[in-house]
């Protein structure tokens, strides 16, 4: 199973939010929730690819080219 290891390792899928926004999203259950090793949060890839496909898309994006 493939892990994403610490805030830094989100980085890689684009998500550039603090930890504390992170945590607080979490907390809301907006965002997939961490497995803690130590002090490190780790993520499975696939959580957070589809929390990632599963977005709202803003009006001003819209897919259908309104």
């Amino acid at each position: 199973m493939p892990m994403v290891k610490g805030y830094k390792g989100l980085y890689a899928f684009g998500i550039l939010m603090s930890p504390q926004h992170i945590l607080r999203k979490m907390k809301a259950g907006t965002f997939p929730p961490c497995r803690k090793d130590g002090n490190v949060c780790w993520w499975r890839r696939e959580d957070i690819e589809h929390w990632i496909r599963n977005l709202p898309i803003p009006p001003t994006l819209s897919r259908n080219g309104e």
